[in-house]
This record gives C-alpha cells, sequence and structure tokens, in this order.
C-alpha cells in the first residue's frame, strides 16, 4: 500500500499481486534456506532473488511483489 499525503491532501491505494510457487523437494527447501534469502524477507522469498527461480507464475504487479506499486504511483503523481 502506499500513501501520498501533504497538507489536507492525501490519497492512499493499493495494488497487489499472486505469486504461485512450484513444489519444491526437500533438497530445494534445504538448499534454500542455506541461502539465508528466506530469513529477511516479507513472505519468506525475494522475487528478484535466488527465489525466482521457484515461481511458477504471477498474477498482478511485478513491482507489488518488491514492495511498491511502481507503475501505480507514477500516474499519481503524475495526476497531481
Amino acid at each position: 500500500g502506499c500513501a501520498i499525503v501533504k497538507d489536507s491532501f492525501e490519497d492512499l491505494f493499493y495494488d497487489y499481486a499472486k505469486v504461485d510457487f512450484a513444489e519444491m523437494n526437500d533438497d530445494e527447501i534445504n538448499q534454500y534456506i542455506k541461502s539465508k534469502e528466506p530469513f529477511d524477507k516479507a513472505g519468506a522469498y525475494g522475487i528478484q532473488g535466488i527465489g525466482a527461480k521457484f515461481i511458477k507464475k504471477i498474477e498482478g504487479d511485478y513491482y507489488s511483489v518488491m514492495g511498491m506499486p511502481v507503475h501505480k504511483l507514477y500516474h499519481k503523481l503524475k495526476n497531481l
């Protein structure tokens, strides 16, 4: 989610994405844990990191998964 706030102006908005992971075998899970990538990520994966190889499909905005709906934010700011 995002907020654009200045003085009395406020615009709150969000975007979302559904991420489908492939099934992982025990070796893949253990290797991923050993990489330490899942320990500092919301959802325990980095879509732009090692976790990317386990992603089968994304429905929605890729950048929302990374943390901010860049396209939506750009258009909101452009139209101010």
